[in-house]
């Protein structure tokens, strides 16, 4: 593990196999794709920024650039590309000398490129007026401080949409002014152009008088907040029995196809804050009239949600325009309501963008989601660390096929030889490389590999080994304004399948696997036919390296590196990832996105929550088991699940704080052990993004079942609990015993 650690704070990457299987029939051997978990914007110390000029290989069909793998000739000047082993000329700038990128501690380096973004970073903030007037208070009172905090050289945008859509010329002083779209109205982005002015032919400086009118600097903050300010909330309700008539579709695109005519070249993020549903013009996710419900899993899964395919295809078509510009789109919303996350939340999984979901704008939680997230301080999160415009290769030597990427992007359709054929793809498959528009330390992709050599490779004539060489390229716009280049490339030794299992990372692995199995759910694929799948491939895995005795299930044994794995997809089978019962399609679209995006630490709090148990004795907090029996009356229990933070309070503490205990100086210790838990909260809520929500609960209340529904229902009736320590779990379930009962019979008869 410390290995793996290693890896990942040198490169910002974590892979499955540390040692990658030899040849095709070894890979289809250990059951599990090569894989690993990326993070183009890892902030690491080691990673050297240069400005040399970028050495790539002249072979057209390659590419990769100049790294330490490769073989250098300082007395002929030339340097070997490890991946098809062509010869290239040495830069003259590094006569005599290795380059930074042939250091062979440099296996990540960046460099910086002549090239700088046309325009300031820029914000198009889009505003919901069909909000609660106090909703919309509290959401300007956010946006005033979010301004307020932007640095100088940014410029900011506004626009405000109910049944029409509004885009205020900012930089009109005599009053406020805006260019009016009706927002059930279906436009062309060409429309739109000629709507602001920008008619072909316009010269540059005129259209710099336009792009002027609509966008000002931050400078002028006041003119934007006065403007902000008056954005006032739609008075006139709906009709008694109707929805508000919102035109979203329609806000959304016309500030995308502004974004594309006038910030083509530069930082750009859409923040759409929302309130309701979708209900009018393109991408409408319900009609107006309350007596149609919104679409629930069930309506989606028969095809009987009249909107969801349409509005889904036309928020597909926006993300695809927003990626190929480079912009990202933020969905933050307020609403106790569904409002089509499941939808309009496609233009942040393309884009890299962000969801905030909450039950209102004036919550603690949204407007600190909110600050966090348009922060320039030194925070892991927010703009300060943020990368725009971004695209990323992948390249790999002759014997490694990119099977595909899973993460917030885009294919490009780029075709090359690194990429697998089109029955071995994994998620967005058949290129090699991707449009991420928006990179943050957030931002993590995970790429598939197959191994398609019929026989081993044999090792370089300077080596004793044969390694595989995986080059990944990241061009993006960094938050200085200077587009750079970050080359992560990353060799491991292949070897036979009976020998890859100490190299094995079981965490890795599960992340891989997590994902694969949100986006197999997010296309369309079925709850059972998706556990399914998860079943056999951990069945068949427990068959390769699990050790047995044929017909002795008790003598099944993991070896120690993998005994994780079983309980990691135990839990992922039980998820809100998986078990969309009782979450609606916004809720579960959201837990994706950032399943989709989190590293490897976090994916694994996700589906396999950290419980933490406070005690007298150890008032520090110990790790215990994910299980019902770590329930006592005299613990607290905390349980991060990464979206909620959960104290939990036995019977008998929560009545030695409701008797006052701990307000008496001689039970000093019942104090500190009431406190540990919120100072350990405090600690998770720091850099957490977005925040969790944070519950405070007893055993036997009614917000208990937060915890109790996940942990493993070891004791399920009151006669097993009478028997064992712990709390009765009240669930259909089986519990992890019985799970693995069933998975090493399955595991011994394959």
């Amino acid at each position: 593990m410390e290995l793996f650690e290693q890896f990942e704070e040198q490169d910002g990457v974590r892979f499955n196999w540390n040692v990658f299987p030899s040849t095709s029939r070894d890979a289809k051997d250990v059951v599990l794709p090569i894989s690993c978990v990326y993070n183009p914007r890892h902030k690491a110390q080691t990673v050297p920024v240069v400005q040399d000029t970028i050495a790539i290989c002249g072979n057209k069909d390659c590419g990769s650039i100049l790294n330490p793998y490769c073989h250098v000739d300082l007395a002929s000047q030339t340097w070997t590309c490890r991946l098809c082993m062509s010869r290239n000329r040495l830069m003259s700038s590094v006569a005599g000398q290795l380059p930074p990128a042939c250091d062979p501690a440099n296996s990540t380096v960046e460099y910086n490129t002549a090239r700088t973004a046309a325009t300031p970073p820029a914000f198009l903030f889009v505003l919901d007026t069909n909000a609660e007037p106090e909703e919309l208070e509290s959401l300007k009172d956010s946006l005033t401080q979010v301004i307020d905090q932007l640095p100088e050289h940014c410029i900011v945008g506004l626009l405000s949409f109910g049944s029409s859509v509004q885009f205020y010329q900012l930089g009109y002083p005599h009053c406020l002014r805006s260019l009016v779209f009706n927002g059930a109205k279906s436009y062309a982005a060409k429309e739109i152009e000629e709507a602001f002015g920008y008619n072909g032919g316009v010269p540059g400086n005129r259209r710099m008088e336009i792009t002027n009118q609509f966008l000002i600097p931050q400078t002028e903050s006041f003119a934007i907040v006065d403007a902000l300010q008056q954005i006032k909330a739609n008075k006139i309700g709906p009709k008694e029995g109707d929805r508000f008539a919102r035109g979203t579709g329609t806000a959304i695109n016309v500030a995308l196809s502004f974004a594309e005519t006038a910030l083509n070249q530069g930082f750009v993020r859409i923040g759409v804050f929302t309130a309701g549903p979708a209900t009018i013009g393109p991408g409408k996710i319900v009609d107006m009239p309350l007596k149609e419900p919104i679409r629930g899993h069930h309506d989606i899964q028969n095809g009987s949600a009249l909107h969801h395919k349409a509005a889904a295809k036309y928020y597909g078509e926006l993300g695809t325009r927003a990626a190929a510009g480079g912009f990202a789109v933020d969905l933050i919303v307020g609403s106790y309501d569904q409002v089509g996350v499941a939808e309009i939340g496609t233009l942040s999984h393309q884009t890299g963008g962000v969801i905030i979901l909450s039950d209102s704008f004036t919550t603690s939680i949204c407007k600190e989601s909110i600050r966090r997230h348009y922060s320039f301080g030194d925070e892991n999160v927010g703009m300060a660390h943020a990368g725009a415009r971004a695209v990323v290769e992948v390249k790999t030597s002759s014997e490694l096929k990119c099977q595909g990427m899973i993460g917030h992007g885009v294919s490009l359709a780029k075709r090359s030889k690194a990429f697998a054929s089109e029955d071995k793809y994994i998620g967005i498959g058949q290129t090699c490389a991707w449009s991420l528009a928006s990179i943050s330390p957030k931002s993590n992709y995970c790429f598939y590999f197959l191994n398609t050599a019929e026989t081993p490779t044999l090792p370089p004539s300077n080596q004793s080994v044969a390694t595989g060489v995986i080059q990944i390229i990241t061009h993006y716009l960094h938050p200085s304004g200077v587009f750079r280049v970050r080359v992560s490339t990353l060799a491991r030794n292949f070897g036979p399948a009976h020998g890859l299992l100490p190299y094995f990372d079981q965490e890795a692995a599960a992340t891989a696997v997590s994902r694969e199995t949100a986006f197999r759910m997010q296309h369309g694929e079925s709850a059972d036919d998706t556990i399914r799948w998860l079943d056999t491939v951990l069945v068949k895995f427990c068959n390769k390296f699990g050790e047995f005795r044929k017909g002795d299930t008790r003598s099944f044994i993991l070896p120690p590196n993998c005994t994780m794995l079983p309980q990691f997809l135990f839990h992922l089978r039980r998820s809100q990832f998986v078990q969309t019962f009782n979450n609606s399609p916004d809720e579960t679209a959201y837990y994706w996105h950032y399943l989709l995006a989190e590293n490897v630490y976090s994916t694994i709090v996700m589906i396999n929550p950290a419980l933490l148990a406070f005690e007298l004795d150890a008032p520090e907090g110990i790790p215990v088991l994910l299980d019902s029996i770590s329930v006592t009356s005299e613990r607290i229990l905390l349980l991060d699940t990464f979206f909620h933070v959960i104290i939990f309070h036995g019977e008998t503490v929560a009545a030695w704080r409701n008797a006052g205990y701990h307000e008496q100086e001689e039970y000093g210790n019942i104090a500190e052990l009431l406190d540990a838990p919120k100072e350990e909260v405090r600690e998770l809520l720091s850099d957490r993004f977005p925040l969790p929500r944070y519950i405070n609960c007893d055993q036997g209340g009614s917000q208990a079942r937060f915890l109790l529904a996940k942990l493993n229902p070891t004791t399920q009736s009151m006669d097993m609990a009478g028997a064992a320590p712990g709390t009765v779990v009240l669930t259909d379930d089986a519990s992890l015993q019985t799970f693995m009962e069933s998975l090493c019979k399955l595991a011994m008869n394959l």
